[in-house]
């Protein structure tokens, strides 16, 4: 927690990874971003989490990153009556690039991801083509 204080109050580099927009706590060798890492906070959702939820988790790419969704039926049998790991359940985790850019928890997110673009698109360079 310490780290995480220590760099939502300065915006120099980090000497631990020489990024700025990372921090060294790292799911899967993957980095977290500083946004990531702050919704991870105020969701209480730890690292062992996360790295449970895109263990276990459904894989869907869109819109030019990889949504990992944790549902019920994606919970090992073995889990299923673990508490700890029953409200991890609706758990999304977006990852672009090798970073953990966010997550968030709804239990009917699988619908809203289904629904996005299979690909993002790019705007019109030129306003004048965009307005006829």
């Amino acid at each position: 927690m310490d780290d995480l204080n220590a760099i939502n109050e300065t915006n120099e580099t980090d000497e631990r990874t020489g990024d700025d927009n990372t921090i060294a706590a790292q799911p899967r060798g993957l980095h977290m971003s500083r946004h990531g890492a702050k919704r991870a906070a105020q969701r209480n959702i730890p690292l062992d989490a996360l790295e449970y939820v895109m263990t276990y988790g459904r894989t869907m790419r869109r819109t030019g990153a990889l949504f990992y969704f944790l549902g019920h039926r994606d919970l090992p049998p073995m889990d299923r009556h673990n508490a700890r790991i029953a409200r991890l359940v609706g758990t999304v985790v977006i990852v672009e690039g090798g970073s953990v850019i966010t997550l968030y928890r709804n239990p009917a997110a699988l619908r809203d991801i289904k629904r996005k673009l299979k690909y993002r698109t790019r705007a019109c360079p030129d306003f004048s083509l965009a307005v006829s």
